[in-house]
């Protein structure tokens, strides 16, 4: 696994510039998270659907969206303890038809209003908490948390981790990795949630033995590790580019293609997903049920 402060130290040596040039240092950041989201499109892997639910509360119609969702994909209410889908309308006239007269019940169909909420109807005739669960296509984040190595509390077969001090920030639940320094375990834990500056949440437990240890946490891209440099190539390439380097771009241009054909042939007929994602779905599908932490 390559970390986003390691993309940006290889990129810097690739290149061969010094770290205090603010200006090069940035515009190759900016380059490394182009290049991550070209690999994903390339491979036809850009988007990786996610769950959110929400309560629904009785009188409301009108539900924001999470701020990093791009497309609706489902929407599906809950009724006693299963959830059925309803249906998208499409036309706005035949919406006003729809819902000519007011009425409130369990919702059976929904519109998207300016791309920014969803009104249902009926309008829900109760609270319902954890009503709504809507699946959809969500916005990629840039990586730019630089690694950070704290000492923790890890549990053996627990996702509970924490430190005696102030230590984690919640950007480290985009693509946030952590693994322990000094060699005793050799796997990546995702982090699936910070829960405050002193204790975090794995998204799967941890396989090590229980102890006080030092860890690294860092952003890490989505795709399988052995294609983890592609953004570094292309961030290169980048470089020589716009210096009129065209044997150098030439050649970090055919790297970054050459990952991109061999994921394809490796991952290109496998049945599950080449993204390393959250939980046990292949869908990479995430709920979030924290109420303090709804983004409706």
């Amino acid at each position: 696994m390559l970390t986003f402060s390691q993309l940006k130290q290889d990129v810097i040596s690739l290149i061969n510039v010094d770290e205090d040039n603010i200006q090069e240092v940035r515009k190759a950041v900016s380059d490394i998270n182009t290049g991550i989201k070209l690999f994903q499109n390339a491979v036809r892997r850009y988007w990786v659907r996610q769950e959110r639910e929400t309560n629904l509360i009785q009188g409301k119609s009108l539900y924001r969206f999470p701020r990093d969702m791009v497309r609706v994909v489902d929407v599906r209410i809950k009724d006693g303890d299963n959830y059925y889908p309803i249906s998208l309308v499409h036309n706005i006239e035949d919406w006003h038809k729809l819902t000519g007269g007011q009425s409130t019940g369990k919702p059976e169909c929904y519109i998207i209003k300016n791309g920014t909420e969803m009104e249902l109807y009926p309008t829900p005739a109760e609270d319902v908490p954890s009503g709504m669960i809507v699946t959809f296509e969500p916005r990629m984040q840039d990586l730019g948390l630089a690694d950070r190595e704290v000492n923790v509390s890890l549990t053996e077969n627990s996702p509970r981790v924490t430190a005696a001090q102030d230590s984690f920030v919640r950007s480290m639940e985009n693509n946030g990795w952590l693994q322990v320094t000094d060699g005793s375990d050799g796997n990546w834990y995702k982090v699936a949630k910070v829960v405050n500056a002193r204790e975090i949440r794995l998204e799967t437990p941890y396989q090590g033995l229980t102890a006080t240890t030092r860890v690294k946490i860092g952003q890490c891209p989505q795709f399988p590790e052995e294609y983890h440099q592609a953004p570094v190539y292309y961030a290169a390439q980048q470089y020589f580019l716009m210096r009129k380097d065209l044997d150098s771009a030439n050649m970090y241009k055919q790297l970054f293609d050459n990952m991109v054909q061999e994921y394809k042939t490796v991952y290109g007929m496998a049945t599950t997903s080449g993204f390393i994602q959250g939980g046990s779905s292949m869908m990479g599908r995430e709920r979030v049920t924290d109420p303090v932490r709804s983004i409706w």
